[in-house]
């Protein structure tokens, strides 16, 4: 039986590429829509939101996983569920501005997206601050 060698270097480049990969759709997706003209400019403003939505909701997904070493940490509980908070949070506000961007009518999807995702942000902020209040 092989063991299974990881290498260091490649899992820490892992995200770095991703992100790349993340930008470089959604350039293509946005190049793609600007050459087929306004006659898509709806869809393509859909096209683009969802697409914001589901990568804060990625990356909100992260946010619980990049926990510090508990060595480090005062009180490792109380870190890992304010993680887990901001997370839910986050991923609660992408999913909402995913759900906007996709459903609501074109004249209300942005301020909706916004207001959902500004206010599971602003929730998360508050969390924070109410945490680092009490410690």
């Amino acid at each position: 039986m092989n063991p299974v060698h990881v290498n260091p270097e490649r899992e820490a480049a892992a995200p770095w590429r991703r992100s790349v990969l993340f930008a470089l759709a959604f350039l293509a997706t946005a190049v793609i829509i600007m050459l087929l003209g306004s006659r898509y400019l709806e869809a393509g403003q859909r096209i683009l939101g969802v697409m914001a939505g589901m990568l804060v909701m990625y990356y909100a997904n992260a946010v619980p996983k990049a926990l510090k070493p508990l060595a480090k940490l005062k009180n490792p509980a109380r870190h890992e569920s304010l993680q887990r908070f901001v997370g839910w949070s986050l991923l609660l506000g992408g999913l909402g501005y995913t759900l906007a961007f996709a459903f609501a009518p074109f004249n209300y999807m942005n301020p909706i997206g916004m207001m959902l995702l500004g206010g599971s942000l602003a929730i998360a902020i508050g969390r924070c601050f109410w945490i680092r209040r009490s410690a």
